[in-house]
């Protein structure tokens, strides 16, 4: 058993999040030992690939991008200065496999006002970029997170999330539709504007190699919907809590879910190596001390790292 000095020799500090959102909590669903290790002790990796992290680091400028444009009232050169002071210098033509570059997202800009600026002039923006932290009463839950707008629609208010992506199969959206994420938004939208809020958009900035495309989508929930969403996740959080309670200083107390280590959104997990080395005396510890470092999760942070 891993107790408390054990883990402070090696240089580890255990704590409980202080926050609660979608990410964190779908980690603990996918891996509990992974969420442990990158939300307990806090860990990322030293030295990471910048390659490695091209499609997040493209999004987040894709994100500053769209912001910025709209909060200034849809002025194009507010976007271009976005995309100019965030875009991640590693993500260029002869490192990433999808060839993406500046100029192709400047492109894609351009051909996304094109694409979008009549329907989002006849829209109210209510709120951009939307950190909140609420609580729903009824499960005695604090919930975090960043809304990237809240729109106004022929009367209804819809929270709005921007994405990028270069894999869009068939089932895309349907990992969208039924997540801890967009219900939660839902909710908060209902808590942050005083409005019924039932619907929520999805707004994707699909680019490959060859080609780039724009696709919306619309979800909508019913209070059944919304009733089983908070029961889900009360559920899951009363099993976070229980692992937190009872071993908050054991990290091998924690599940592992090894079909996810050799799979983690695309990659192998960064915790792998972690896992594949043999449970012998602190040689875990040894390599968490080593090769990773403390950089908390925090959902409504300006800039956030995962």
């Amino acid at each position: 058993m891993t107790t408390l000095p054990l883990l402070e020799k090696h240089n580890l500090t255990p704590k409980r999040p202080e926050f609660l959102d979608s990410s964190i909590l779908g980690d603990f669903v996918r891996c509990p030992s992974y969420f442990y290790l990158r939300h307990v002790l806090g860990l990322v990796r030293k030295n990471r690939d910048p390659t490695a992290t091209s499609s997040m680091d493209w999004g987040t400028c894709w994100h500053h991008c769209l912001e910025a444009y709209h909060r200034s009232g849809m002025d194009l050169e507010a976007g271009l200065r976005a995309i100019e002071e965030n875009y991640p210098s590693h993500v260029r033509p002869d490192t990433d496999r999808y060839k993406r570059s500046k100029d192709r997202m400047i492109q894609g800009f351009f051909s996304y006002v094109e694409r979008w600026k009549d329907l989002d002039e006849k829209m109210d923006f209510v709120r951009h970029e939307q950190h909140f932290s609420v609580y729903l009463e009824d499960i005695d839950l604090d919930w975090s997170g960043r809304i990237d707008s809240i729109r106004r629609q022929k009367g209804k208010v819809r929270p709005w999330d921007y994405k990028s992506t270069s894999s869009m199969g068939s089932s895309y959206f349907d990992q969208f539709e039924l997540s801890f994420q967009f219900p939660g938004y839902v909710l908060a939208s209902e808590k942050i504007t005083g409005q019924r809020v039932r619907e929520i958009t999805l707004d994707v900035f699909y680019t490959i190699s060859r080609s780039q495309d724009f696709f919306r989508r619309t979800f909508s929930y019913t209070d059944a919907d919304m009733r089983e969403w908070k029961s889900n996740v009360s559920l899951w959080r009363d099993r976070l809590e229980y692992l937190l309670d009872n071993h908050l200083h054991e990290p091998e107390k924690w599940p592992k879910s090894w079909g996810q280590c050799a799979w983690w959104y695309g990659r192998k997990c960064p915790f792998f190596e972690v896992h594949n080395i043999s449970p012998i005396d602190d040689t875990r510890l040894l390599i968490l001390e080593q090769d990773f470092e403390e950089r908390r999760w925090n959902p409504i942070a300006e800039e956030s790292d995962t």
